[in-house]
């Protein structure tokens, strides 16, 4: 994690820029972690899949994660999900060690529209406080070292994934107290994001 690119936060725009860049690397983090599930555990799921796709009716079976649902899709090979509502869906609860699969593509998913958001509060409302000094952050207390995940055993992964997200939400609830007197509308975005990292903690 050291070397992914994460910027010394010198500035208020250096701190969105290192927040954007956590989010992406927790995103593509998820997707590896997913992978030593092995091969077997993505076959399987992506069989599943497919058969949940020929549902007689087109009825659909969901994912009951986060306190949301989750419908699964294949997307050119790739197991994704879209979020939708309980209605004329069919709940399948035992997914066995494939959950864990399902589970760490799910939080993929969503660090990847955490950056988004992040990405569209710098463009859209911060021009302005950018520049701003800081100086009571530092960025190695956020850092993780990850290492090769994919060579971890899925418990070792999610073991690692806890850990950075136990990090990501210290440096949400620090960055939160910080960005008061800045930018009250990003203090508040952080907020929200360090209570999202509780909620995937408790799902790891």
């Amino acid at each position: 994690m050291k070397d992914a690119g994460f910027p010394e936060i010198k500035t208020f725009g250096a701190l969105m820029r290192f927040a954007i860049t956590l989010e992406e690397y927790c995103e593509s983090t998820y997707a590896r972690v997913a992978e030593t599930g092995g091969p077997d555990a993505m076959k399987q799921a992506l069989n599943e899949l497919e058969k949940i796709h020929q549902n007689v009716g087109g009825a659909r079976r969901l994912l009951p994660l986060f306190g949301e649902l989750w419908v699964p899709h294949i997307i050119g090979g790739n197991l994704c999900f879209r979020q939708d509502s309980a209605e004329d869906c069919i709940f399948r609860q035992d997914f066995g060690e494939r959950r864990k699969v399902y589970t760490f593509l799910c939080l993929k998913e969503k660090h990847a529209k955490r950056k988004a958001r992040l990405e569209e509060a710098l463009r859209l409302k911060l021009n302005e406080v950018t520049i701003e000094p800081v100086s009571s952050l530092n960025r190695d207390e956020y850092l993780v070292e990850i290492g090769d995940i994919t060579r971890k055993s899925m418990d070792e992964a999610k073991g690692l994934m806890r850990k950075l997200e136990e990090k990501s939400q210290k440096f949400y609830t620090d960055s939160a107290a910080y960005s008061e007197p800045i930018a009250r509308e990003v203090m508040r975005l952080f907020q929200r994001m360090a209570k999202e990292n509780g909620k995937y903690l408790s799902k790891l």
